[in-house]
Order: structure tokens, then C-alpha cells, then sequence
């Protein structure tokens, strides 16, 4: 039989086994009857044919039952019937099947759900065709700079290169929508050229997608986003054929993005697309004057021609752009390239186009990779506690094995027998892991805090083939880790000894056990003591917002962006808003600014003009930088104490701080410290470079974060708004309540509508949901970090009072033999405990290098405490002595109430 015809016959065995089994029979009667013929003919006497055949033949039951058994099938066979026992004899043992399956199931949840976050964030590629050939096409120079956008004019010379696939988008915001009856402002917007879509091979969910002839004829069509979809009409197939409203313009929606693809940036998904020509003849005042130099570029490189692809766009771009020919004038603001060293770079952009500081890749990748190792530790002591469990189970069960070993099963035999118990364990327990790692994301997408809410699209898994291959794989790996060792311990009995005591021969080991419980002690010290490091990197980050108070400041956002006001009346209005909010119920002080701390709605700086350091031109934030570059907040009267920033010295705007009135300005604590050092700086002059004019100093604010609450304090000037000439589009209330902020919110956002309803109202919140907002990846991280270790204490304390408690029960003859010798219920107390502490002590020594190792990983979350730190390592050693204490007391109690005579008859 050739090779094909043997590997088609396992596999029809595989798949028919019924079907082969009745032609076998089929083919044993064709013999038997050959048989049966033969012998007549040689012996003439037919009625003795059919039984002389069936003694030559032999036994036909256990011929069929050998050749069934060399076929493909017999290790199938083989794990089916020790499957079906392993079911049977855990349905015996419903305890500890629950405990077990419930053990791995959560664990293996945990690790499904992290894994399946990090698939979607970090390793899932774009859901488009050939997502591997799209890539990125940059401006590159010779001293390795690189310029991610290129001009309408430049992508027209690019196209124009014979047999290319290139095509670009842009992004940015309308000012105005009216959408199913209600209106928004500033939504996100975004411009294609109309054979992005085609060349990306995107399906629609719903009609069509833009092409080429919507850009030509400059069609107002529009494309929704899967999520847009859902949000402003119900459903993809609702919202095709609708009508909305963009600037004033009528807008038919013709199709709507599957729900897989949200745009080739992870950070900004497509909400409403729109074609190019589209954009700059009906939405002008959509787009900043330069936004059409701010194209960004991305093309296929087919596989199998990718140089010549690369050879024809640099062709390209040298004939008409590599010397800048095509740039505007003030590119310079924008970029560095003009010369004549210009090429094309390209980068591969399959799973997405990076997005800078914004990449949320960057911005979670090590939090995700942390609550991977965290969930990994706690599913490796889950592994070891069924393992531990497993141990005791095959202590009780040694006489049934003994049986077995007798009756001539194999030691190997009996082995996969308990191998299939803990793959049964483990399959189950990978299963409710699935579905509850479903579950709980689904749940857990609805109500992600602060930062962690832009997670949302790719925190509700689904098991896919990628999630479904993990979690096998680590169900596998639990096999094992805690099915292996106590399969072979199980399997080294003396059958002779076993069967004739009734007691087993092999005792359970108390140095592995203890070995066990050790190692499970180490790994919760890693967590709590993790969760004591992220604890005091919250409270670091926290402080730096002074005294606040955020949860009786709120904060009301507004904008006059594409609304009736015209150019220089937003300031009438503002203050109109600025009146009213004063009556409102609760507030008891308001003020007004362009820049609130922690509200990111832009920080201009300028370059300080002070006398003694004209040499210093370098225009940076930061106060370890040698320069000068300072930022520049506008604020009313009564900012200071409103928001609760505070003065160190010096006083605040006042009324009198008008156009007319000597320019003041307030400076921080890091301009004082860095600039006017042993001098008082309240009444000193300062200045900005190009602006002509003095500033008196009139003040010293205390050092407050504005943008980010792990950067230094930047330098930070404060300039009176009355001496300003006009507002801009945004503008922010602070407002200081009398009770919890949140309850005022309602009162601030009727008041604002009353004193100018044609403003827009972006937000309304209390200072702590953005104080919140700011450390939520901390928060939730040390949130996590507290339910891994609380549960990793747990079991590692359950493990505990097991192991002490079985030693307890195997001991009761030592411990009557103490007790009658002398030894009172104290001594025997004391005996326990101190085995128990030595366990916790054990551990400790094992948990605290490893503590300290995964401390230094985690220093990049840190912040404002060493990874080296002794506090938290205290508190953890703490948290587990007195673990270990409570997990040990009740089997010392049990064992100080053995009674010495009946311990020692029983024996």
C-alpha cells in the first residue's frame, strides 16, 4: 500500500469508523466462507465445513478487535475511554471539581481577556485585503528626518505615475453637524481621496463606499463610520440613505464602514468621510488654510513588484516635487524639508498608521504587557493549587490504584489516565474561561474609566481563532504544570503493601507540598507588593494639582466655533455666561480662562524677554532646559482662589487690571526659582521677545500641572484676559461649589444656555473626572493589581490551611504520642504555627528578589517612588505573615484537640 493510500485509508477510519468496521466484517465473512469452501472440497463432508473454519480461524472477536486496534483510531479510542472515566470519577468528586474548574476557569478568564485586548490592540492587522502590502509613503532627508505629510499638489504629481496604487486621507473636525434632529459640534471629519476605499478593499456594512466619481464630481455623499452608524441612527442599514447637515451643507450618507475597519488610525476612527473636492468646495471653513499641505499618503506595494513600485514613486516625486517645487511658502512652519535632498521613505503601516505622542500602542502597550504578567501569575497559582489538590486526591485514592496495578495496568497506563482527568479539568475550564472573558469585557467595555474609555473598541473580545488558539494553548500548559507531577507521584505505590494495609506505601512528600505552598507565597508578595508601589505612584501624581479640591470644582467647556457669534463678540458673551453662572445654586466663586490644568484644549508659549538672561534664546517648557520658552494662560479676577491654585506671594487680577491699566503679569514658582533667585520678583519687569512691552510682576502662583501630571512643572505665565484684545473660539468656567460639584452640573449647563444659547457646551464635569481622567491608567492598573493580589493571597492561603491541615491529619498518631508523653495543647499549637511561618518565611525569601525584579519592569509606570522602595515590601511581607497566621490557625487548633488515647488506639 502506498503512502496516499495508507493516509486516505487512517483518515476514512478517522472520519467512518462505522463504515470500516462493516466492511471489515464484511471482509472476515468473504474469508470465512473461503474457508468453509476449501474444507468441503477436501473433505467431501459439508455439514462439518462451518465449525472446522471457525477452529482454523481461531477467536474472530479478538482477530477483529487487533486489527481495529493497529489502525488509526486506537489512541482516539483510548483517550474517549479515559475521558469518559476521568468524567465519571470527577461527577464521584463534585468538590473538587467545582473547586478545581472554577480555579482554572477563572484564571484562564483573566488571561483570555488580556490577551484578547492586546490581540486587538496591539497584533490584529487592518481588516482590509492584503493588509500586509499597505504602507505609509514619508518625506525624507539625508540627516534621517522624516515628514509624514505631503500637498494636493504633490499627491496629484505622485498619482499620476503609471500603474500605482496611491491614495491619501486627512483629518479634521466639523465645526457644525445637524445629524437626525440634533446638532453637534466639531466631529470628527475625514477627507479621501475617492480610490481610498477601492484600493483598500473595504466591504461595506451597509450601500456603498466613495469612489473615484463622487471625487471627480465633487458629490455630497458622505460615508459613516460602523459606531456612528449605531449611535445616531440604530443601525448600518438605517442610516444608509439618510440626510445630514455639515456647515450648512446637505449631506446623503450612501454607505456605511464594516464594523471591523474604524480607519487606518486606531486613535482617530473614521466618524464622517467625505471626498476631497468634496471638502474644499462645500466645507471651506471646515479646513485650516494649510490643511491641504497635510495629506497623509499610503499606497500597496504588491507582492512581487515592490521595487519597482518604490522605483516608480521616486521617480515620481524627483521630476516634480524632491526640490520642493510644489511646497507652499510657509511649509517652513511646518516642516523642516526644503532642499535638495528629498526622497521617499515608506513604513509598513498593517496594523495602522502610528499616531505619534497619541499612539495608543505606546500609550497602553506597557500596561497591557503588565496585566499579562499579573494575570499569568495568578493562573500559576491557580495551576498549583489544583496541583497541590490533585496531590491529596491521589493519596485517597492510592488503594484504587493498587487495584489497577494488580489487575496489570501499566504505571504509563495508569499515568494518562490522570493526565485525561486534568486535560478534562483544564478543556472545562478553558471553556467557562471563554465565555466569561466574553462576558465580563462586554460588561467591562460599557464602563471603562477616564483615559481608559478610548480602549472601548477593543476591549469587548470575541473568541476568535487568535483568542481561541491562546486559550488552548494555556489550558495545555495548565495540564502540565498541575497535572504531571502528581500523576507520576500517584503511580509510585507498592500494589503488595498498598492492598494489604489498606494504607498507602508512598506518603505525600511534606518538603514538596511545602515547596508548593512557598512558591505560591512568593508570587502574591510580587502583587502586593506591586499594588503598594502603584498606590504611592497615584498619590504622587495626584499632588501635583496642589490643593484643588477637585470635587468641589467644576469645569463647563464652551465653544463659538461655526456658530451666529461673529469674529470679536465671543468675549460679550463669555461674559454674559461669567454673570449668570454667579447666581447659579451652589457655586459660591466662578472665573474664566482659555487653559484649564488637565483640560486639553491647547498651551501657546511664547519666549520670555528678562533682563541678565538675553543670552538664553531657546524656547522650551520645561524648567532643566536651558531657555527661556514659557506658557501663557488668560484668566479673570479670581482664578487663583477659585480654582484653588493659590498665590505664594504677591496678589491676583483684579477689576482694575483693564486696557488701560499697567500690563500685569503673575509668573509660577519655577520661572521665580530659575530666574530670580535670591531676589523678590513682585514688582520686577518681564517681557516677551518681539512684543515691546514691560510686564509688572504682580504675583507668584504655586506650581500646578497643566497637561500632563507625570512631566515637571513648566514654566507657566499668567496674563489678565481684560488686557487681552479678543477671546478665542473656547473658553473654560471654573467654578468653586458649596457642596459636591457633580450635583451643580445641571444648574451650570441651564445657565450657560440661558445667558448665550448659541454657544455650544462641550462639557460639563467635575475637576475630579479629569483629575481621574488623567490617572486612569494608573488607577485602573493599581484597581487590577488589587483584585489579582487579593486573589493570589487567597489561594495561596487556601493552599496553606490545606497542606497544614492534611500533615495535621496524617500526624494525629505523632501528636497523641507528644500529648501523652507531656506535650500540652500550647506546645502542639506552637508546633503548627511555626511549620505554617516557616512556609510564609520560605516564600518570603523567594518573593522578595523576584518582587524586586518585577518592580524594576514596572518602573516606567512608576512615578516619584523608587522600584526599590521599602515600604510596600514591608506592608506585602506583612499582608502574609498574618496570612499565613489565619491560614494555620484552625488545623493548630484541631491538632491541640487530638486525644492522645484515641489517636493512638485507632492506630
Amino acid at each position: 500500500m502506498s503512502f496516499i493510500d495508507a493516509a486516505r485509508h487512517r483518515l476514512r477510519t478517522l472520519l467512518r469508523p462505522a463504515a470500516v468496521d462493516r466492511e471489515r466484517d464484511e471482509e472476515f465473512a468473504f474469508h470465512q466462507s473461503l474457508a468453509e469452501g476449501e474444507h468441503a472440497d477436501a473433505t467431501g463432508d459439508a455439514s462439518d465445513a462451518r465449525y472446522a473454519a471457525r477452529r482454523a480461524f481461531g477467536n474472530v472477536a479478538s482477530i477483529k478487535e487487533d486489527v481495529r486496534w493497529m489502525g488509526a483510531t486506537r489512541w482516539i479510542d483510548q483517550l474517549g475511554q479515559d475521558l469518559r472515566f476521568a468524567s465519571r470519577t470527577l461527577r464521584r468528586s463534585p468538590v473538587f471539581a467545582i473547586v478545581a474548574t472554577l480555579s482554572i476557569g477563572l484564571s484562564i478568564g483573566a488571561n483570555a481577556a488580556v490577551f484578547g485586548v492586546i490581540n486587538a490592540l496591539m497584533l490584529e492587522r487592518l481588516a482590509i485585503r492584503q493588509p500586509t502590502e499597505l504602507v505609509q509613503i514619508w518625506r525624507e532627508d539625508g540627516a534621517g528626518g522624516r515628514e509624514p505629510y505631503f500637498t494636493a499638489a504633490e499627491f496629484d504629481a505622485l498619482k499620476t505615475a503609471a500603474g500605482l496604487d496611491v491614495s491619501f486621507m486627512t483629518n479634521a473636525s466639523a465645526l457644525h453637524a445637524e445629524i437626525n434632529g440634533t446638532s453637534y459640534s466639531r466631529l470628527g471629519l475625514t477627507a479621501v481621496d475617492g480610490g481610498l476605499f477601492p484600493m483598500l478593499g473595504v466591504v461595506p456594512a451597509a450601500g456603498r463606499l466613495l469612489t473615484p466619481d463622487d471625487d471627480r464630481t465633487a458629490a455630497p455623499v458622505a460615508v459613516l463610520g460602523f459606531a456612528s452608524a449605531v449611535r445616531y441612527f440604530g443601525s448600518p442599514r438605517d442610516a444608509a440613505g439618510q440626510q445630514i447637515t455639515l456647515q450648512g451643507h446637505t449631506f446623503t450618507i450612501v454607505g456605511v464602514l464594516p464594523h471591523r475597519f474604524r480607519g487606518l488610525y486606531l486613535e482617530w476612527p473614521m466618524t464622517i468621510v467625505v471626498t476631497r473636492n468634496t471638502s474644499m468646495q462645500l466645507l471651506r471653513n471646515t479646513w485650516n488654510p494649510r490643511d491641504s499641505t497635510e495629506l497623509t499618503l499610503v499606497a500597496r506595494l504588491r507582492a512581487g513588484a515592490e521595487q519597482q513600485t518604490r522605483m516608480s514613486l521616486d521617480g515620481a516625486f524627483a521630476g516634480c516635487c524632491a526640490k520642493g517645487e510644489l511646497l507652499p511658502t510657509d511649509w517652513g512652519t511646518i516642516g523642516p524639508f526644503r532642499g535638495d535632498n528629498q526622497r521617499l521613505g515608506f513604513s509598513d503601516i498593517s496594523r495602522g498608521i502610528p499616531a505619534g505622542k497619541l499612539d495608543m500602542r505606546v500609550m497602553f502597550g506597557r500596561l497591557l504587557y503588565t496585566l499579562m504578567a499579573g494575570v499569568a501569575i495568578v493562573l500559576l497559582i491557580a495551576c498549583t493549587n489544583v496541583g497541590n489538590l490533585l496531590l491529596a486526591r491521589a493519596t485517597v485514592r492510592s488503594r484504587e490504584l493498587a487495584v489497577r496495578m494488580s489487575l496489570g495496568a501499566s504505571r504509563g497506563r495508569i499515568v494518562r489516565q490522570l493526565l485525561a482527568e486534568s486535560m478534562l479539568v483544564a478543556a472545562v475550564g478553558a471553556i467557562a474561561g471563554i465565555v466569561l472573558a466574553v462576558w465580563g469585557t462586554a460588561a467591562l467595555a460599557e464602563n471603562l474609566p477616564g483615559i481608559l474609555s478610548v480602549l472601548e473598541p477593543f476591549v469587548a473580545i470575541t473568541p476568535n481563532p487568535a483568542v481561541i488558539t491562546f486559550t488552548a494553548a494555556v489550558a495545555v500548559a495548565c495540564t502540565l504544570v498541575f497535572g504531571v507531577v502528581p500523576a507520576i507521584r500517584a503511580t509510585r505505590i507498592d500494589p503488595v503493601v498498598d492492598l494489604r494495609n489498606g494504607a498507602p506505601s508512598s506518603t505525600r512528600s511534606g518538603r514538596l507540598d511545602r515547596g508548593i505552598i512557598a512558591f505560591q507565597m512568593a508570587l502574591a508578595l510580587v502583587l502586593v507588593a506591586s499594588v503598594g508601589l502603584l498606590g504611592a505612584t497615584l498619590r504622587n501624581l495626584r499632588s501635583g494639582i496642589g490643593d484643588m479640591h477637585p470635587d468641589r470644582l467644576l469645569v463647563a467647556e464652551v465653544d463659538s466655533a461655526g456658530t451666529s457669534i461673529p469674529r470679536g463678540g465671543e468675549r460679550a458673551a463669555y461674559d454674559r455666561i461669567l454673570e449668570r453662572l454667579r447666581t447659579v445654586p451652589g457655586v459660591s466663586s466662578v472665573s474664566g480662562t482659555e487653559v484649564m490644568p488637565l483640560v486639553y484644549m491647547g498651551f501657546s508659549t511664547r519666549t520670555l524677554d528678562i533682563p541678565g538672561f538675553e543670552h538664553l534664546n531657546v524656547d522650551r517648557l520645561r524648567p532643566e532646559d536651558n531657555g527661556l520658552g514659557a506658557g501663557i494662560i488668560f484668566v479673570t479676577p479670581g482664578f487663583f482662589a477659585t480654582t484653588g491654585t493659590g498665590l505664594v506671594s504677591g496678589r491676583e487680577f483684579t477689576d482694575a487690571d483693564v486696557p488701560g491699566a499697567p500690563p500685569a503679569v503673575i509668573i509660577n514658582e519655577a520661572i521665580a526659582r530659575q530666574f530670580f533667585q535670591g531676589r523678590d520678583p513682585i514688582g520686577q519687569h518681564i517681557g516677551f521677545r518681539g512684543g515691546g512691552r514691560a510686564l509688572q510682576i504682580i504675583g507668584v502662583a504655586r506650581d500646578v500641572k497643566q497637561t500632563d501630571l507625570r512631566a515637571p512643572n513648566p514654566r507657566t505665565v499668567y496674563l489678565a484676559r481684560a488686557q487681552r484684545r479678543n477671546d478665542g473660539d473656547r473658553f473654560t468656567f471654573a467654578m468653586r461649589t458649596v457642596g459636591s460639584a457633580a450635583s451643580s452640573a445641571p444648574g451650570v449647563r441651564a445657565a450657560i444656555a440661558a445667558a448665550a444659547p448659541e454657544v455650544f457646551i462641550r462639557s460639563v464635569q467635575p475637576m475630579a473626572e479629569l483629575v481621574s481622567f488623567s490617572v486612569g491608567r494608573e488607577q485602573a492598573l493599581r484597581a487590577v493589581a488589587i483584585v489579582f493580589s487579593t486573589v493570589a493571597v487567597g489561594l495561596a492561603a487556601i493552599g496553606l490551611y490545606g497542606v497544614m491541615a492534611f500533615h495535621v491529619t496524617s500526624r494525629r498518631r505523632e501528636i497523641g504520642i507528644r500529648m501523652a508523653l507531656g506535650a500540652d495543647r500550647r506546645e502542639v499549637v506552637s508546633m503548627v504555627m511555626r511549620q505554617s511561618l516557616f512556609v510564609v518565611a520560605a516564600g518570603i525569601a523567594l518573593g522578595v528578589p523576584l518582587a524586586l525584579g518585577a518592580s524594576s519592569a514596572l518602573g516606567a509606570l512608576l512615578y516619584g517612588v523608587s522600584p526599590f522602595t521599602t515600604g510596600p515590601f514591608v506592608i506585602a511581607v506583612a499582608v502574609l505573615v498574618g496570612t499565613g497566621v489565619i491560614a494555620a490557625l484552625i488545623p493548630s487548633r484541631n491538632a491541640s484537640r487530638v486525644d492522645p488515647m484515641t489517636a493512638i488506639r485507632a492506630e
